[in-house]
């Protein structure tokens, strides 16, 4: 409501809301009726993902007190693309070092930034062997 002064709460909740739905659910709540989302999804962009992708998995880290490496770095990566996000007592340095001059790079430059990190990261025994780290597969094999 800071962020938004202007707007009253069922409508930063419409807002907030307006993709989740389309992605959650397949039908309306009450008529059961199968949903047409074609439109809103259009709009949805790769950089809108960055921000849910965030918000999912904190919400998960809170629940599990894990995260899987892919997660920790898609943090990283997000606070060095927008330090501007983060509560000013905290430095964004050590993202900025991790993604040097992110913000300048392509949007494919930057995505192979993070995977790379990600691979590395995945190589190196210490971050996967904290108990903080998920070290489970993101991806499951299926039968």
């Amino acid at each position: 409501m800071k962020t938004w002064p202007g707007l009253d709460l069922p409508s930063l909740r419409k807002i907030q809301r307006k993709y989740w739905t389309a992605f959650k659910h397949a039908t309306h709540q009450h008529s059961k009726l199968e949903r047409d989302d074609e439109e809103v999804l259009s709009g949805f962009t790769d950089e809108q993902n960055d921000a849910t992708l965030l918000i999912g998995w904190y919400d998960y880290a809170q629940a599990t007190k894990q995260m899987p490496v892919e997660a920790q770095l898609h943090q990283a990566w997000y606070f060095a693309l927008h330090p501007e996000k983060l509560d000013p007592k905290h430095s964004s340095g050590r993202y900025q070092q991790l993604f040097p001059n992110l913000i300048a790079k392509s949007r494919s430059r930057q995505k192979r930034m993070l995977n790379k990190a990600i691979d590395g990261a995945r190589k190196d025994q210490k971050i996967m062997c904290d108990r903080r780290t998920d070290a489970r597969p993101l991806t499951l094999s299926w039968p």
